[in-house]
Order: structure tokens, then C-alpha cells, then sequence
């Protein structure tokens, strides 16, 4: 297999991707021939209503699962497929993941959770620490390095979990629900965390959300899925009620879901930043 170049993995083009698997004795398809291109430097961001694909759709373009059909290429390469070393460096140097659970050891402060996966990869202490610390401050939590999670917000801890997936400076960050378990102050914290990352660093983001508003205020381009395939693909301007509604399953007005999705979720952009004296 050929190595993985992640310096000519620039664009992300997505091709007929299908995950198939039986569940209670029935043929589930969470993703039933998903196509999308994702330039690089794109924030994106995946809407649907629970159940769409959204979260499988991460899962493989992070190569955590094996699709059953379908291309996800990067550059010349075939993602899909990858074995031994070239996996190891596709999953080390390409993307990093953050997930809606923070993941962090409890035992563990901040800068030795984000120091974690450098020092697993045999890098100096004194160079580690350096590293986390560098990017502890890019997410505004320089006066939080030493606190562990349990006296942590959950924003603080999700921005820590950001700065341990850009490690490894990936090509492509994919953040599953990032904001789902946080209050609205938080959530609008790591949402602006991600795209300074996409803005000042360069590095594609891929998010899933399941808030329409929060999508129309973050992103360059809404992804809205349904039962597994694309339903609308272009800039938030285009993105009309009618279409929101058929996005989450064309429910009528008054479907918990879709007046969820439907909700405002921008908080003041002056609380926003209290993300760079890390007191959010």
C-alpha cells in the first residue's frame, strides 16, 4: 500500500459511500450512497435530525470503520482500505477527531491530557509539554493548564479535547456534536475555538451539529442529510425554512426535533470573548 502523502491530501471527495449492518434481524443503512467534495480549508457543517448518518459519515472519513461500499479520497489516495503504517500515519497526521464525550482522564490536568498522545508517541517531555502548552493558549485556556477536568467547565474541557486532536497538526478536523452537551455560553466558546482554528491555521472542519442557526452563524457551507444521502448542499443563505423542515424529516411545526433545530443558539459576541483570557 502506498504510504499516505498528507501534503497532496487537499480536497476530500466522497463517492456513493454506503455502511450497511443488521440490527434485530433487519438490514440497517445509516449511509445509503453519501457523495459530497469538501475543498480544502472548508468549514462544513453536517445537519440532520438523529439517526441521518452524520456521526457514521465521521466515523469513516476518520477511518474508525470500514464502509461497504462507496470512495473517500484524499488527494490520489484511497482512504478507504488502509492497512498498518500508512493507517497509523492517516489517523496520526491527517485528521484529528473530537468527540461530543470530552474523553479526557480524569487524573490527569489539562496540558498532561493534551501531552498524552505526544508523549504515547515517544516525543520529549520538555518538547510535549511546549506543544500542549503552545495550544492550551490557542483555545484560550493558558490559565487552565494545570486544573483537572472534574473542576472544569465543559466548555473549558471540550477546548482542551480540541487542543489534543491538533496535536498532530491534522489536515482535517472532525468534531462530532461538539456542543451538544454545553449551555449556551459554552457552545458559542468552542464554535468560535473551531473556526479560528479553520480561519487562522487553514485546517478544514467538519462538524455535525443538529442546530440550524448555529450552522447559519459558523459555517461556509451546510451539508443537510437525510437517511443517509445529501439533501441540500450549499451556502447557509440558501438554506430556507422549507427546506431546514425537510432536512429533519419534513415534520410539521411543533415537532420537538425540528423546533429544536429550528431554535437561535448565537450568544453574545462579547461573551465570546472571555475565550481568550480562558475564563469561559
Amino acid at each position: 500500500m502506498t504510504p499516505v502523502d498528507t501534503e497532496s491530501a487537499r480536497p476530500l471527495e466522497i463517492t456513493d459511500l454506503t455502511v450497511e449492518y443488521t440490527s434485530g434481524g433487519y438490514a440497517v443503512r445509516p449511509l445509503d450512497g453519501f457523495s459530497a467534495r469538501v475543498e480544502s480549508g472548508e468549514l462544513v457543517l453536517l445537519l440532520g435530525a438523529s439517526g441521518c448518518g452524520k456521526t457514521t459519515l465521521l466515523s469513516a472519513l476518520a477511518a474508525i470503520l470500514t464502509p461497504t461500499s462507496g470512495s473517500i479520497r484524499l488527494g490520489d489516495f484511497e482512504v478507504i482500505g488502509l492497512k498498518g503504517s500508512a493507517l497509523t500515519r492517516y489517523r496520526r497526521e491527517t485528521v484529528g477527531v473530537v468527540f461530543q464525550a470530552f474523553n479526557l482522564v480524569p487524573s490527569l490536568t489539562a496540558l498532561e491530557n493534551v501531552m498524552l498522545p505526544m508523549r504515547a508517541a515517544g516525543i520529549a517531555t520538555r518538547a510535549a509539554r511546549e506543544r500542549a502548552t503552545e495550544l492550551l493558549e490557542q483555545v484560550g485556556l493558558g490559565e487552565r493548564m494545570t486544573h483537572k477536568p472534574g473542576s472544569m467547565s465543559g466548555g473549558q474541557q471540550q477546548r482542551v479535547a480540541i487542543a489534543r486532536a491538533l496535536v498532530q497538526e491534522p489536515k482535517i478536523l472532525l468534531a462530532d456534536e461538539p456542543i451538544a452537551s454545553l449551555d449556551l455560553r459554552n457552545a458559542t466558546i468552542v464554535m468560535d475555538s473551531l473556526r479560528r482554528i479553520n480561519k487562522e491555521d487553514g485546517i478544514t472542519v467538519i462538524c455535525n451539529l443538529h442546530l440550524l442557526q448555529t450552522a447559519r452563524d459558523y459555517c461556509d457551507r451546510i451539508i443537510g442529510m437525510r437517511k443517509g444521502v445529501v439533501v441540500f448542499d450549499g451556502p447557509p443563505a440558501e438554506l430556507t425554512e422549507a427546506m431546514a423542515r425537510e432536512i429533519y424529516g419534513g415534520g410539521d411545526p411543533g415537532d420537538e426535533e425540528v423546533e429544536l433545530a429550528l431554535t437561535a443558539t448565537s450568544a453574545p459576541r462579547d461573551e465570546a470573548a472571555e475565550v481568550r483570557t480562558g475564563t469561559g
